[in-house]
């Protein structure tokens, strides 16, 4: 995979490891997530006066893999009312093809209804973590604040314009595989082309195929047509 951007990211290395010229990744919409930015998220999401120990969780999918963070609240500015420093947890990484695939997502959710009540109720980490994992493959949450776009202003009006996050410098990328991150996005891509050719396919007729094929259908194929022997 070639991947056009000025910036950098911790998995960028990998496109000299492995490569391929038929994936482009234009990646010229970029930022750079800092943790200030993560911390930002925690002061809107959590709530109280006293936020220490409050936990959150932030879930990322790129293509169809995602990654389950857990950030808890390790100290609050009373003064101020912001949040002064956490610690993130990687909970679990896995693959479902079944949901709809993005190229990224990067957002602190919420579960919902019963699904919240269970996690709520549950006496062990592990149950905790398992509710929340089924329930975001059944699709049960709510984004509460995203972490994957930056806005920016253009003619004195704001204006979401960079909507892939860098995650070299979020205090995220040292749970992350890059591997794992480097394979989804050029899957994504590669999942997005074979969906574009197969919609183009819909509805063609024989005729369509034959000439897609490089065929002349007036002098390709005249089937049953035979010479007749000469008598004598």
């Amino acid at each position: 995979m070639k991947i056009i951007d000025k910036n950098y990211d911790f998995y960028d290395y990998l496109q000299g490891v492995y490569p391929d010229k038929t994936v482009t990744f234009d990646r010229t919409r970029s930022f750079t997530l800092t943790k200030g930015e993560v911390r930002n998220g925690l002061n809107y999401i959590t709530y109280g006066i006293n936020k220490i120990g409050q936990i959150s969780y932030i879930l990322l999918q790129v293509c169809n893999r995602f990654w389950l963070f857990e950030t808890k609240v390790l100290s609050y500015d009373y003064d101020y009312g912001y949040v002064k420093d956490y610690t993130i947890n990687l909970v679990s990484t896995w693959v479902n093809y079944n949901a709809d695939r993005k190229l990224f997502s990067f957002n602190y959710i919420k579960l919902n209804g019963d699904d919240l009540f269970a996690h709520w109720s549950a006496k062990t980490e592990d149950r905790k973590h398992k509710i929340a994992i089924d329930a975001i493959n059944r699709g049960n949450y709510t984004k509460e604040y995203s972490l994957s776009v930056e806005y920016g202003y253009r003619n004195n009006e704001r204006t979401i314009i960079y909507d892939i996050p860098l995650l070299k410098a979020s205090g995220f990328a040292e749970f992350i595989n890059p591997l794992d991150i480097y394979l989804a996005i050029e899957e994504y891509f590669s999942l997005e082309r074979t969906a574009a050719e197969r919609r183009e396919s819909i509805g063609l007729t024989n005729d369509d195929k034959i000439t897609n094929h490089g065929f002349d259908t007036k002098i390709s194929f005249r089937g049953g047509q035979k010479k007749k022997r000469k008598k004598g």
